[in-house]
């Protein structure tokens, strides 16, 4: 018969921790491979015996974890990929949001063959409505007014796209943060998230162009506009940590010895990053908006070309009342198409996050 443990009364006992149960495989292993049948030598069992000579077992391990990376991969890819043709099949909105979408980054790419820089006016005839030679016709400045929308269109999506990453970032960061952590760190962060909700943008960033004047670049605008852009996402993204921080599964981690860092990026953010796409695409909208509204009121860079201050210039050369109605009918057209592209995404997007109205959709019910 095999003598029971001795140990105090009331006392459970604990299982290996993962990495011991690790080493004690990998003593074995290695004792085995040695061909003989002794125990291990003692100094190799004693706690800080980290100092083992390598082994096959490492290469091993790392091909194992290299293939493993690679499945998921693919498996991500696969998943993606179904989830696009679903959209496409069952979610019209997204469809037709993705052909405008693609409309308007096709002419972004029509930038890069452009036979005109951007910035130099009087290179064709002013005022020559549109033509054969001359699609859009040209402006009052003597620019041809499809080339020159190119250029409007790309870097009107460039500023976007700044605005909505960088402000993505920081409502990630102190949504994760305050909905993970609690207590004191979600008073703070949500205090001074609230104070970002009552500042009232569009005068501050008014306010901000006087006092910026002589330094007001693009991207000095798209910087300023991603600080003040973030709140009403990080908010978002906190109820819904603080929903997932209530499930098992963040438990399980908990128990496991996973790190703070580990939990909210391996297990949390997965859950997160459909709705951080939805608002993405929202964030885009708001910002090019705001863009365009300054920079036709003259409150930015007006020499880098924009849809907005391709408007801005129509004004100014009173385009309206001379009858060069081209100059601010293909931008507004084109900034419109944007609009309604990404509107379309985001909504689609959220219904498609939604179960009841993805099965709505799909004929099931919910």
């Amino acid at each position: 018969m095999t003598r029971a443990t001795s140990r105090p009364l009331g006392e459970t006992p604990v299982a290996a921790l993962p990495h011991q149960a690790a080493e004690a495989d990998l003593l074995r292993r290695n004792g085995a491979a040695g061909g003989s049948g002794d125990a291990a030598p003692a100094d190799a069992l004693r706690p800080d015996s980290h100092r083992l000579k390598p082994s096959t077992g490492h290469a091993t391990t790392a091909r194992a974890g290299r293939s493993l990376l690679a499945e998921r991969a693919g498996a991500s890819a696969g998943a993606f990929s179904k989830i696009v043709r679903d959209l496409f099949r069952y979610n019209r909105e997204f469809a037709l949001g993705s052909i405008l979408a693609a409309i308007v980054v096709g002419m972004a790419i029509l930038s890069a063959f452009s036979p005109y820089s951007p910035i130099n006016i009087y290179v064709v005839a002013p005022d020559m409505p549109p033509s054969w030679e001359h699609p859009f016709g040209t402006n009052s400045r003597g620019q041809d007014v499809l080339w020159q929308l190119t250029y409007a269109i790309r870097n009107t999506l460039v500023f976007g796209f700044a605005v909505a990453i960088l402000s993505r970032i920081i409502s990630l960061v102190v949504g994760l943060l305050a909905g993970y952590k609690g207590g004191l760190t979600d008073r703070v962060l949500m205090s001074i998230n609230d104070t970002f909700i009552v500042i009232p943008l569009f005068p501050l960033l008014i306010l901000f162009y006087f006092v910026m004047r002589d330094y007001m670049t693009w991207a000095l605008l798209a910087l300023v506009m991603a600080c003040l852009g973030w709140a009403y996402d990080a908010r978002l993204i906190r109820s819904l940590m603080m929903s997932l921080k209530t499930r098992e599964f963040t438990r399980t981690s908990v128990f496991s010895g996973m790190t703070t860092r580990e939990i909210v990026l391996r297990e949390h953010l997965p859950y997160v990053l459909p709705i951080v796409f939805s608002t993405t695409l929202n964030n885009i909208n708001w910002s090019i908006g705001l863009e365009v509204t300054l920079s036709v009121l003259g409150f930015t860079d007006i020499n880098t070309p924009t849809v907005g201050t391709m408007i801005f210039w129509a004004n100014q050369h009173s385009a309206m009342v001379s009858g060069v109605w081209w100059w601010f009918v293909f931008p507004t057209f084109f900034i419109t198409l944007t609009f309604i592209g990404l509107f379309l995404l985001a909504v689609s997007m959220n219904e498609y996050i939604d179960p009841r109205s993805r099965l709505s959709r799909m004929g099931g019910t919910a």
